[in-house]
């Protein structure tokens, strides 16, 4: 009974640290950056994240916000600060990263998900979203910038996002910074995807892109639902059921053509464009 006793309690201590663990980041020490002076670090949860970013609490909410971490540091004259939210999984972490950075011109520098302006750095690493800003924005200001989120990363080994198949096809890969993940009401009113009307009341996630053409704007998606009667209430939205029976593409009353394929039982392609360009040419690079 005793040695029972022992093993429940420590399975029970083990569970305890575990939790207390989740959510942690591992911020940069003294040691990291010796002529540095660390002048803040700081911590939020779900509750007190409002209180620091209460105008993006909700979009961080909706994508499974678990702690955020925000450091001030000062090398020589430049001030350097970093924000590092982690989220639930890294197709949240590339969600929020995506729609922060629908302007960016310069991307995938240092890392496959990264974005560079002269101001700042915003990056997704596995479940981790940074943003590294400087206030002079000078050339030695950039470089340090690289240098502190690379230490944030090199901390806090994470999960690779692997993107879906169809979006490392070359024709998609052509218009990645077009790419987004959204996996709610709040993320689809903050990206560029005209779809917010077809979403209603129903739970999803998604990953969507748009592509240019010669001839019309195509805008093509990824879409998985959680139970048959989201997908069906998506179906009735887009045009795409005859009365109960799905239908694979349709013009609707905006001259809009949608097309669709069921690719699993949860998972469909969906296709928008003002001119019929089915599915087949965006996965094929042809028309």
């Amino acid at each position: 009974m005793l040695t029972r006793y022992i093993l429940c309690t420590g399975f029970i201590i083990l569970l305890t640290y575990n939790s207390l663990s989740a959510g942690i980041i591992n911020p940069i020490q003294p040691a990291d950056f010796p002529l540095a002076l660390i002048n803040k670090t700081d911590t939020y949860n779900q509750e007190s994240v409002w209180a620091y970013n209460s105008s993006r609490s909700d979009i961080f909410i909706e994508f499974g916000f678990q702690s955020l971490l925000v450091q001030e540091l000062t090398f020589d004259n430049e001030r350097i600060k970093m924000e590092v939210y982690q989220l639930d999984s890294p197709e949240s972490a590339f969600g929020i990263y995506s729609l922060s950075v629908i302007n960016c011109e310069k991307r995938d520098t240092l890392s496959p998900f990264d974005c560079v302006s002269r101001f700042e750095y915003q990056f997704a690493h596995g479940n981790l979203y940074g943003i590294v800003t400087s206030e002079s924005g000078s050339l030695n200001a950039r470089k340090l910038l690289f240098a502190v989120a690379n230490m944030i990363r090199q901390k806090n080994p994470q999960p690779i996002l692997v993107l879906p198949d169809i979006f490392k096809l070359p024709q998609l890969l052509k218009s990645r910074g077009n790419l987004v993940y959204i996996r709610g009401p709040v993320g689809m009113q903050n990206c560029q995807i005209p779809w917010q009307e077809l979403f209603l009341g129903m739970k999803f996630s998604m990953y969507a892109i748009y592509l240019p053409t010669l001839e019309n704007d195509v805008y093509f998606g990824r879409i998985t639902f959680p139970t048959p009667r989201d997908q069906s209430r998506f179906m009735y939205a887009a045009g795409l059921m005859s009365g109960t029976i799905p239908i694979p593409n349709c013009t609707t009353s905006d001259n809009l053509y949608h097309e669709y394929k069921q690719i699993d039982s949860q998972t469909i392609h969906f296709l928008q464009s003002q001119e019929p360009y089915t599915i087949d040419a965006v996965v094929n690079g042809v028309r």
